[in-house]
């Protein structure tokens, strides 16, 4: 570990696992890593850990297993990269339909529009760019379909949005 950490002085390690009985407390004495995980994961015991050597950047949230399993699920995300599975209520997200043929539809849509409009005040680029933007969203909206999701704190990372469009 000590060959690791002083050849890759500005990498990230993370050591994760179920430890069971092994006292991991040299893991932060000799090596400065920070353990994230601070619920009991398995029945009344901690044994479910994940150490970082950058805890500013990484979060850790334990919730009930899908599996038919004694452990609880750790979930390890970076902190400020999305939901968090901590709150409690359902929200809602729109997804699109990337199947081959509404992108080949978009893809017709592009190569078949008018662009001229579009650059109309070529002297201005925020207003061709603003111009361009529009285009695109509005044929996007015309091409690919759009459905809305329900997303809860107990939906497993697995069961992706676009799975959950079906």
């Amino acid at each position: 570990m000590d060959n690791l950490l002083s050849m890759n002085c500005y990498s990230v390690f993370i050591l994760a696992g179920d430890f069971n009985h092994l006292n991991t407390k040299f893991l932060s004495t000799d090596f400065g890593f920070h353990q994230l995980v601070t619920t009991a994961t398995h029945s009344n015991n901690l044994i479910d850990k994940m150490f970082v050597g950058h805890p500013d950047i990484y979060q850790c949230t334990v919730i009930k297993s899908l599996c038919k399993t004694k452990h609880m699920a750790v979930i390890m995300s970076p902190i400020n990269s999305g939901p968090t599975f901590t709150t409690t209520a359902r929200r809602k997200v729109s997804v699109f339909d990337l199947r081959e043929p509404y992108i080949d539809k978009l893809r017709h849509a592009i190569g078949t529009y008018d662009w001229n409009d579009v650059f109309c005040d070529a002297d201005d680029i925020d207003t061709v760019y603003s111009n361009f933007l529009n285009v695109i969203h509005s044929l996007i909206a015309v091409c690919v379909p759009k459905k809305t999701v329900a997303v809860g704190p107990r939906d497993p990372d697995f069961v992706t949005l676009w799975l959950r469009f079906f």
